[in-house]
């Protein structure tokens, strides 16, 4: 039951972050579709948690804030 489980929650993730990085795209996808933006938070975002190891929450909360800052500005 736990491997499934896994399964489950770690296919949820893929298609989340296929969904934020490429957009609502069906089968392959390419880089030439890439949004550079969540890509760029996402990043910046994993490794402030790998070095400083802040609370998750307010990393998601800056993340928000950054996306839309930057969304408006490009």
């Amino acid at each position: 039951l736990r491997p499934a489980t896994v399964a489950m929650i770690a296919s949820a993730c893929v298609s989340l972050i296929k969904l934020a990085l490429f957009g609502d795209q069906k089968g392959m996808v390419s880089f030439s579709d890439l949004k550079w933006i969540p890509c760029l938070i996402f990043v910046v975002a994993f490794f402030v948690i790998r070095k400083y190891k802040p609370d998750p929450l307010k990393v998601i909360f800056f993340g928000a804030i950054a996306g839309i800052i930057l969304s408006l500005l490009f």
